[in-house]
């Protein structure tokens, strides 16, 4: 948008724009366009690299499916947990609630931290060791 207002007061005031005269680099000429937009691609042996980008991927190997799958499992897990306690039986009082709600996060939260990141170091670990890998 600056270089249109630019060029549109540079085409009505002429070099004289700025308080002392102004010499800009010469306009780039217009590349052609194609008519279609399509580029020419080299010749290439489509199957053969597309084997080689298979084989060289992880995402289609035993292992990594594996663990995708127990990882899913865990965060479905994680996603079933309450994060305060809804189960309240009884009228208290504010500080009580806030107690009781303080409690209930803090031990998701030390779950999430401690116990959780450790199950899926170990999925990560288990399933992408070396005797995994060989087999």
């Amino acid at each position: 948008m600056n270089k249109i207002i630019f060029d549109k007061h540079l085409k009505t005031n002429g070099p004289n724009l700025i308080s002392g005269p102004l010499e800009l680099p010469a306009e780039k000429p217009k590349e052609i366009v194609p008519y279609h937009g399509m580029i020419t691609i080299p010749p290439h042996n489509f199957p053969e690299q597309f084997s080689a980008f298979c084989f060289q991927s992880i995402l289609n190997k035993d292992q990594s499916i594996r663990a995708m799958q127990e990882i899913r499992k865990e965060c479905n897990d994680v996603l079933q947990r309450d994060i305060y306690n809804p189960n309240i039986t009884k009228s208290m009082q504010v500080n009580e609630f806030r107690q009781i709600q303080k409690s209930s996060t803090s031990q998701i939260s030390y779950y999430l931290k401690e116990t959780w990141v450790n199950k899926i170091k170990d999925i990560i670990k288990q399933n992408f060791s070396e005797d995994s890998i060989q087999s």
